[in-house]
């Protein structure tokens, strides 16, 4: 289980450099335009931020996926390595649309100085909940799939949170 997971994660985190480029992005668009006090441009910015994320990231994940057993040959030879490597990736990828969310949320709010909002905001619904997660949730779909949903779980709290946040400062200050 440990080889395939990290094998899986060695994929995953090829996909995660395809969210993460929009989370500097955002980061640096964001930053100069509300700078600039360009808030439109900005709110439109994020608007297609969002949709380019969405489709670098999820067709990263749905490729990565199909050629996943593919591509965990180049890290193992064992078909027992594999398939708990393909648990992985069908657990995590399905879902990595909200991981891009969050990564631009998350960025957006760094961009426009809120960057200890930002902070809070992963510590708790990230960290925090993923920690309650497994001892609560976890013990009641004790298999790898019950371990690994806590992943876009929080990917889905953190955008959430992040979203509503971004939306109280855009009616507040923008």
């Amino acid at each position: 289980a440990m080889a395939g997971n990290t094998a899986a994660l060695n994929i995953e985190m090829m996909v995660n450099t395809g969210s993460s480029c929009f989370h500097h992005t955002a980061i640096s668009f964001t930053g100069q335009l509300y700078g600039g006090r360009a808030f439109e441009r900005m709110k439109m910015f994020i608007f297609y931020c969002i949709c380019l994320s969405e489709v670098v990231v999820m067709t990263m994940a749905l490729t990565a996926l199909y050629f996943g057993p593919q591509l965990m040959l180049l890290f193992t030879k064992e078909p027992v390595v594999v398939d708990w490597g393909m648990q992985r990736m069908r657990a995590i990828f399905v879902f990595y649309f909200t991981h891009g969310f969050m990564q631009v949320f998350s960025g957006t709010m760094r961009g426009i100085g809120k960057s200890f909002a930002a902070f809070i905001i992963v510590l708790f619904c990230a960290c925090v909940f993923r920690i309650l997660w497994i001892l609560f949730i976890f013990p009641h779909f004790h298999t790898l799939g019950g371990l690994l949903s806590c992943f876009p779980a929080s990917w889905l709290l953190v955008a959430t949170v992040s979203g509503i946040y971004l939306k109280i400062i855009f009616k507040k200050e923008l």
